[in-house]
């Protein structure tokens, strides 16, 4: 089956279930870690149960979104352009200049250039943009030009904006390039799925122990890693697409999956929602300790799936792209 007609068809069931799982897991962390950054003490088991997910959950991501590059592609290149200019530059400039004006740790001042590089927690936006400008290109190539120099770059550059670029692009641009030999992949025999799960036991296990000494991410942005978060992303791709017509069928499951096709609304939005949850709560005093990871939770997914859900209508459609015509009203 070829590969542009098994993304379109397939990405419906396991793919929006994986990035919908993705979501989930950002919001948790960021429900988290917020009030961390606040000054609400946080349990360390808190931390080392966000460190389980913390080496696969962006670039796993990050992989979905490549994958779903070769649909993009189809496109004649000006309509190309303007489509990622609608639904990647537009909201990352908006949510930018929301960020730069309202919250209380921006990366810098609004008129400084500097601060509109990946801003904030806005950064997997502006490598969706970045890699999507040079896609059409990147593309054309044998996937060892585009994926060794990008893994030497993020060896050098470590957790400089360019070395993250470069190692989030391993993933992204690995994504491309194995969707087309995905569905060989997804009818795995048993012994593969059991190294695979093998290898993410092993790394899982290192990973937590090792931030659990340290007290910070051990392995966040280490290419180093790179074999053992793909084996990751393979190993879960397949178990999504096996239970995905079971996990579906039901509400939450479908709930999910939703989430996963409107990941980018969930993005922009639940961060914003966080922060003013924290900003409250730090205001008035109230004692809520792990209460205000829920209430981060809670509000986070309330407000993007109202975003979410109105996405389309105006006056809302304007926060996530440019509509192609004049939209609805509320």
């Amino acid at each position: 089956m070829p590969a542009m007609k098994w993304i379109v068809t397939e990405r419906i069931g396991w793919v929006d279930l994986l990035r919908g799982v993705v979501v989930v897991l950002l919001l948790l962390w960021h429900a988290s870690s917020l009030p961390a950054y606040l000054g609400w003490d946080m349990p360390v088991w808190l931390f080392l149960v966000n460190e389980i997910f913390m080496p696969w959950r962006m670039p796993a991501l990050m992989f979905l979104s490549g994958m779903l590059l070769t649909r993009a592609l189809r496109k004649d290149l000006l309509d190309y352009y303007r489509g990622k200019a609608r639904t990647l530059l537009w909201p990352y400039l908006v949510w930018s200049a929301l960020y730069l004006l309202t919250f209380p740790f921006p990366n810098g001042s609004i008129v400084s250039p500097r601060s509109w590089i990946a801003t904030g927690y806005l950064w997997f936006i502006f490598f969706l943009l970045a890699y999507a400008v040079v896609a059409p290109l990147a593309t054309r190539l044998a996937w060892p030009i585009v994926i060794l120099p990008a893994a030497m770059l993020s060896a050098v550059g470590g957790d400089s904006t360019l070395g993250k670029m470069s190692f989030f692009a391993v993933f992204f641009f690995g994504g491309y390039f194995l969707a087309r030999v995905m569905p060989g992949i997804l009818r795995a025999r048993a012994v593969w799925v059991l190294a695979l799960s093998g290898v993410t036991v092993v790394f899982t296990v290192a990973s937590v122990t090792l931030s659990a000494a340290s007290g910070e991410h051990f392995f966040q942005f280490s290419i180093i890693t790179a074999p053992a978060v793909c084996a990751m992303i393979l190993l879960t791709a397949i178990v999504a697409s096996r239970i995905a017509p079971a996990v579906t069928s039901t509400n939450v499951g479908r709930y999910i999956a939703w989430m996963g096709r409107n990941s980018i609304v969930f993005y922009l939005a639940h961060f914003p929602a966080m922060v003013a949850v924290g900003q409250i709560a730090t205001a008035l005093h109230v004692p809520l300790g792990l209460w205000l990871v829920a209430a981060n939770l809670v509000v986070g997914l309330l407000v993007s799936s109202v975003l979410a859900r109105h996405s389309s209508r105006f006056p809302v459609a304007w926060l996530f792209r440019i509509p192609r015509r004049r939209p609805h009203l509320v």
